[in-house]
């Protein structure tokens, strides 16, 4: 006991000289962040220099690039063979959830804060998990396509009918397309390849590629951040194109399910059409259950009780001090996501705020921060530090590339290069989650200790969402998944007009590079260019990043066939309830 007890007390002193602080500050700073005592210490272990902890591959490793040119036609599912396994699927039943994040709308064109979107809508192929646990496209609502240098012909699937009785065909795909290609569309970075669509017959749709378009099968799917999906044009006509998905009488999809009731900031209802065009294993309409309750919940530790005291049955974003006690509690289901991680990265302004013209700054703090300190401290076991924007198994992940690693000393000496040499004030604005809270709280004494002086704005989720599009605010931290491109990762992010270009980054000489990387069939041409991409994102540190965590979900076992995907929804499509 006396010799664990000299250990912890030698790794706090060691922790303290790190990060400049008192003995009392860092205890106080730490009570206030929420930690308990016993976290408290390993965070006091954690702060001081340690050795780089190894990345591990998040799971079975993403595509590396995109089919060459071909035709394809419907083949099974492979997501729906794995349903299968487990066990015979019953009829009816409903499900309550609980999600961490709100609902802004049903529009998902315009909307990137929803989630389990691909229960109302469809797209025109579904980003699938193959039995040997690759990723490929599989048919939806184009059965077949084509793809050629400069054109990709679709061949769409009949019969279809949206929620509000109106037909799926070529002329709406088109709409669809044209409205994503809009000004108002906060899509654009997965469709900007397309120059325009063709109504070749009623069920032919042809897409005039800018140039060849190696992530335009994934772009064109679900994984695509959940946003080029397919809505009704009846729906835009009669409701006006500014309404779309404001209500649920306002919002029409193809999808198994419809929305029916909406409570802002508490909860909606989706309810099964019975007139899906995939079916089950018994020759009936997906999905197998009646209706979906999800509950707004963003406190982690609520969200848990619920799920234990069967208030509700399936959760998102299980956080890692949770872990332990899902997996030891014999009525829940502890899944993880070998395709999902959830990252944790940081952006500045470049419209405000000292870090807006001032590089020196902003790499500053990309020194400041000790990674493997944060991945230790926060991730509980499930966490790893993060150096670059790509992860081990993606196409242009090359762990050679330079990164910014921790080095106070350095960082110290840029925030006197950059024109503060007394240090400086700055806001660190955050959503108001516990994790996020946390993390807020260990990169400001991390910050404070190189002259950072960091002031947390702590905002619900939405009115962050509202902040960052006015660009006032110094420096943010978001979370965010992973996508079955680098296209989709990176152009998404940095491309100049990207809806999750926070920063409002304008950068000509990565556009060019994220543009060579898209326009080729060529893999080694594609990371060729992701490679400068991420050297382009290295040289300008608007952008940082600081660490990952596993994604896991969790479920009442009576919940059964749930199918994971690249994305991070819950897999319901093909879920049962078990009696």
């Amino acid at each position: 006991m006396e010799r664990d007890m000299h250990m912890v007390d030698r790794d706090l002193r060691q922790a303290i000289r790190s990060a400049q602080l008192t003995r009392r500050q860092f205890f106080r700073r730490a009570f206030a962040a929420g930690f308990s005592g016993g976290a408290i210490i390993v965070l006091a272990a954690a702060c001081g220099t340690s050795a780089p902890a190894t990345s591990a591959p998040v799971g079975s490793a993403p595509p590396t690039g995109a089919a060459a040119p071909a035709t394809t036609k419907a083949t099974t599912s492979g997501s729906a063979s794995q349903a299968q396994n487990a066990g015979s699927p019953q009829r009816g039943g409903a499900i309550i959830g609980a999600q961490q994040g709100d609902w802004k709308g049903y529009d998902p064109h315009r909307n990137n804060a929803a989630a389990q979107y691909s229960l109302i809508y469809d797209s025109f192929v579904n980003w699938a998990v193959q039995p040997d646990g690759s990723m490929k496209a599989e048919p939806a609502l184009a059965t077949e396509w084509q793809l050629t240098s400069d054109t990709a012909t679709l061949t769409l699937r009949q019969g279809v009918k949206f929620h509000d009785g109106s037909d799926w065909n070529a002329e709406v795909a088109k709409f669809n397309i044209d409205r994503l290609l809009g000004p108002k569309s906060t899509a654009t970075a997965y469709v900007n390849t397309i120059k325009s669509a063709e109504v070749v017959d009623p069920y032919t749709l042809k897409l005039n590629l800018k140039s060849p378009s190696g992530a335009l099968l994934s772009n064109l799917s679900q994984a695509a951040d959940n946003q080029v999906f397919m809505i009704s044009k009846a729906m835009v006509d009669k409701v006006g194109d500014d309404k779309y998905g404001t209500a649920p009488e306002k919002t029409a999809g193809t999808g198994p399910m419809k929305v029916v009731e909406w409570v802002q900031g508490s909860y909606h209802v989706l309810q099964r059409t019975g007139s899906y065009w995939q079916q089950g294993t018994d020759g009936q309409p997906l999905p197998y259950f009646d209706s979906l309750k999800v509950r707004f919940i963003a406190d982690d530790s609520v969200r848990m009780v619920e799920l234990r005291s069967g208030n509700v049955q399936i959760i998102d974003s299980v956080q890692p001090k949770d872990i332990q006690a899902a997996r030891q509690d014999t009525a829940l289901e502890l899944v993880e996501n070998p395709y999902q991680v959830t990252a944790f990265q940081f952006t500045f302004s470049t419209k405000h705020g000292p870090f807006a013209d001032n590089p020196k700054l902003r790499q500053a703090v990309a020194y400041a921060l000790n990674r493997e300190a944060v991945a230790k401290v926060l991730g509980a076991g499930i966490g790893l530090p993060m150096y670059y924007f790509l992860t081990p198994g993606y196409l242009g992940y090359d762990d050679t590339l330079p990164r910014y690693s921790f080095d106070a000393g350095k960082a110290k000496q840029l925030v006197a290069e950059a024109g503060y040499p007394n240090g400086l004030d700055v806001s660190l604005s955050i959503i108001n989650r516990v994790l996020d809270t946390q993390q807020a709280q260990v990169l400001k004494q991390m910050l404070d200790g190189v002259g950072i002086r960091v002031t947390i704005d702590a905002l619900e989720r939405l009115a962050w969402l509202d902040k960052i599009k006015t660009l006032q605010y110094d420096m943010v931290t978001y979370q965010t998944g992973v996508r079955p491109d680098p296209d989709s990762i990176l152009a998404g992010r940095f491309e100049t007009g990207a809806d999750k270009n926070y920063a409002a980054l304008s950068d000509k000489t990565m556009d060019d590079l994220l543009a060579k990387g898209r326009a080729s069939y060529d893999d080694n041409v594609r990371a060729t260019a992701y490679h400068e991409v991420q050297k382009r994102i290295y040289d300008t540190a608007a952008y940082g990043t600081i660490w990952y965590k596993k994604y896991f979900d969790a479920n009442r076992k009576e919940i059964k066939g749930r199918t994971h995907g690249q994305t991070g929804d819950w897999g319901l499509a093909t879920a049962w309830v078990g009696k």
